[in-house]
C-alpha cells in the first residue's frame, strides 16, 4: 500500500510531461507559421515549402489540438490567397473559423473573415463578400479597431461598387475616408479619393470626379508613390476622354507610359495604351497610331497574362479596321476577340476543376488523417497500459532489491571494516584553451568607393571575357585584381544586391543572348553555353532562364517571332 502513492506521482510526472509536450508542438507551430507570414510577401516559394513542410510535420496533431489546427489552417488559407488560388484558400480560411481558438479570438476571427471576404470577392461572389465584411465590422466595431475599420468600409465600398450601388459605394468611401484621416493615414486618404474620383466619373459628375482625382494624385505626388499615381492619371485620362478632351487625356496617358516605363511598371502599361488606342480611334485622328496602340496592349497583355485587357485590345482593333472600312481584318479582329472570350472561360473552368481537386484530395487527407490519430490514440494507450505494467514491476523489483540489500548489509560492514584505504573520485576539470578572436587588421584609407569599386569589377570582367572561363573564381579575380575577395564579395553584395558567381552568370547569359541574335539556330546551343563559359549545357540552360523568364530555345524563338533588336531585349 506505501507503495501506491509514488506510483501515483509517476502516472501524474508523465501527464505533466505530456502538457509540456503539447506546449511544445504549439509554441513550433506558432514560430513557424509567423516565419510562413514573414515569407509571403518576399520568397512565396519559400513560404510554400516552409508551409507544406510544417504540415506534414504536424498534420496528426491537427485532428486533436485545436490551437495547431487554427494556425496551421489559417496559415493555408492566407498562403493559398497570396498565391491567388480562392477556392482552397477559402476551404482552409473555413476550418480555421471552425476552430475554437479563432471561434473565442475575436481578433483572429476578424482576421479569418477579412481573407475570406477577399476570396469570395474574387470568386464572384460578391454578395456573400459583404455579408463576411459586415462580420468583421462588427468586431472591428467592438475592438475599436480604427485601422480595420478603415479598410473594411473601403473593401465594402468597392464591393458596391460592383454591383451598380454607385451612391452606397461613395457612403462607405467616405466613411473610411474620414477614418484615415482621423489616422493621418496619408496613403489611406489618398487611395479614398482615388476612388471616390472613379465613382462620381461613372455618375457622370466629372467636376467632383476630377477634384477627388486630382487631390489623389497631388497626395501620392508627396508620398512619391508612383504605382498608385500612374491609376490616377489613368483615371484622370478617363475623364479628359470622357469630356472630349482628347489631347489632354494623351498627355496624361503619356505621362503614364513616362512613370511606368521608369520604374518598370508594366500594370498600367495596357490599360494606358487601351485609351491611347481609343482616343485615336474616337477623334478619327491618327488612326494608324490608334492601330499599334491597340497591338501594343494586347502584346502586353499576352505576355502578362491579363485576359480582360486583351479582350478590349482585340475590341478596340475591330474598331480601328471598321473605321477604315478593312472588313477581312475586321473579322479576324472580331475572331480573336471570341476566341479570347473561350480560352478566358475555359482557363476559369480548368483552373476551377484544380482547385477543387486539391480540396477533394485536402479532405480526403484530413479523413484518413483522423482515423491515424483514432489509431495512434489507441496505441497510445496500450502503450500507456505496457508502461504501467513496467511501472509495476520496477516497484516490484525494488521491493526485493531493497530486502537482498538488506541481507548484505552485515556482510558490507565487514568489508567496510576491512578496508585500509578510501578512494574519493576528484572531478578533474580540463580548461579548454580559449579561442583567441582573428582580430582584423586596421582598415586602410580606401582609395575608392564602393560604387567605383564595383563598376571597376563589372568593366574588368566585360571588358577582359573572364567570365568565359568556366573555372573562374572569385579567388582568381582576387588574385588578378590584387584586392582581397571578402572586399570584392562585400562590394558586389552591398552595391550590386548579388554575389560573385550570379554576376559572373549575368555576363555569361547576356553573351549567349547575343550569340542567340547573331546566330539564331546556326550555332548549337551546347556551343554557345561552352563559348560563353558555362561548364555544361544543364546549368546553362538553368541559369538562362533564371535570369530571362525563358529557356534558350523559347527565347530564340520569341526573338525569330517578334524580331526584337538584341539590345532591347538586353536592356529589359
Amino acid at each position: 500500500m506505501k507503495k501506491i502513492p509514488a506510483l501515483l506521482i509517476v502516472i501524474l510526472s508523465l501527464s505533466v510531461h505530456t502538457g509540456l509536450f503539447s506546449q511544445t508542438i504549439a509554441q513550433t507551430v506558432t514560430e513557424g507559421t509567423t516565419a510562413v507570414h514573414l515569407k509571403m510577401t518576399s520568397d512565396l516559394a519559400a513560404a510554400d515549402s516552409m508551409a507544406n513542410a510544417l504540415m506534414e510535420i504536424h498534420k496528426q496533431e491537427m485532428s486533436r489540438n485545436d490551437s495547431v489546427k487554427a494556425q496551421l489552417t489559417f496559415m493555408m488559407g492566407t498562403l493559398e490567397l497570396h498565391k491567388k488560388r480562392y477556392r482552397i484558400s477559402s476551404n482552409y480560411l473555413e476550418q480555421a473559423l471552425k476552430t475554437d481558438l479563432v471561434r473565442n479570438k475575436e481578433t483572429a476571427r476578424l482576421k479569418c473573415l477579412g481573407n475570406l471576404a477577399v476570396c469570395q470577392e474574387q470568386l464572384g461572389k460578391v454578395p456573400e463578400a459583404l455579408g463576411l465584411y459586415q462580420q468583421a465590422m462588427a468586431i472591428a466595431s467592438s475592438l475599436k479597431d480604427q485601422q480595420a475599420m478603415a479598410n473594411i468600409n473601403f473593401n465594402m465600398g468597392n464591393l458596391e461598387n460592383e454591383m451598380g450601388e454607385t451612391d452606397k459605394a461613395i457612403a462607405m468611401t467616405g466613411k473610411a475616408l474620414l477614418t484615415f484621416e482621423e489616422l493621418a493615414d496619408t496613403l489611406g486618404i489618398a487611395v479614398c479619393h482615388l476612388n471616390l474620383g472613379k465613382f462620381f466619373t461613372q455618375k457622370e459628375d466629372y467636376e467632383k470626379g476630377e477634384w477627388y482625382t486630382l487631390k489623389a494624385r497631388e497626395l501620392l505626388e508627396q508620398l512619391n508613390n508612383y504605382s498608385q499615381l500612374t491609376s490616377t492619371l489613368i483615371n484622370l485620362a478617363r475623364i479628359e476622354y470622357l469630356r472630349k478632351r482628347h489631347d489632354r487625356s494623351n498627355q496624361l496617358l503619356q505621362r503614364v507610359l513616362d512613370i511606368s516605363r521608369e520604374n518598370n511598371f508594366d500594370y498600367n502599361l495596357a490599360p494606358a495604351y487601351i485609351l491611347l488606342a481609343d482616343n485615336a480611334i474616337s477623334t478619327g485622328q491618327n488612326l494608324p497610331e490608334g492601330r499599334e496602340y491597340a497591338l501594343e496592349a494586347i502584346r502586353l497583355a499576352d505576355t502578362s497574362g491579363r485576359r480582360d485587357i486583351l479582350e478590349q485590345g482585340y475590341l478596340m482593333l475591330s474598331r480601328y479596321y471598321a473605321k477604315v472600312n478593312d472588313f477581312k481584318n475586321f473579322d479576324q479582329a472580331l475572331t480573336d476577340y471570341d476566341r479570347t472570350k473561350q480560352e478566358t472561360v475555359t482557363l476559369n473552368a480548368r483552373a476551377a476543376a484544380e482547385e477543387l481537386k486539391v480540396i477533394f484530395n485536402t479532405e480526403q487527407l484530413s479523413s484518413e488523417n483522423r482515423q491515424l490519430s483514432r489509431d495512434v490514440n489507441l496505441k497510445n494507450l496500450q502503450l500507456l497500459l505496457l508502461s504501467l505494467l513496467l511501472l509495476l514491476a520496477i516497484v516490484t523489483g525494488s521491493i526485493i532489491y531493497r530486502q537482498q540489500r538488506r541481507l548484505q548489509e552485515n556482510m558490507r560492514t565487514m568489508f567496510q571494516m576491512n578496508v585500509s584505504l578510501a578512494y574519493a573520485r576528484q572531478d578533474i576539470s580540463e580548461e579548454l584553451p580559449r579561442r583567441e578572436e582573428a582580430e582584423s587588421p586596421a582598415p586602410g584609407q580606401q582609395e575608392e568607393s564602393d560604387l567605383e569599386l564595383y563598376r571597376s569589377i563589372r568593366r574588368r570582367i566585360e571588358q577582359d571575357e573572364l567570365y568565359k572561363d568556366p573555372n573562374f573564381s572569385l579567388s582568381d579575380f582576387s588574385q588578378l585584381t590584387r584586392r582581397s575577395s571578402r572586399r570584392i564579395s562585400t562590394v558586389i553584395n552591398h552595391v550590386g544586391k548579388t554575389n560573385f558567381p550570379s554576376l559572373v552568370n549575368e555576363f555569361r547569359i547576356n553573351e549567349a543572348r547575343r550569340l542567340l541574335a547573331e546566330h539564331g539556330t546556326s550555332m548549337p546551343k551546347a556551343d554557345i553555353a561552352t563559348a560563353t563559359g558555362f561548364s555544361n549545357s544543364i546549368s546553362f540552360n538553368r541559369c538562362f532562364k533564371d535570369l530571362t523568364g525563358f529557356t534558350p530555345t523559347d527565347y530564340l524563338n520569341m526573338l525569330q517571332q517578334e524580331g526584337v533588336p538584341e539590345s532591347d531585349a538586353a536592356e529589359d
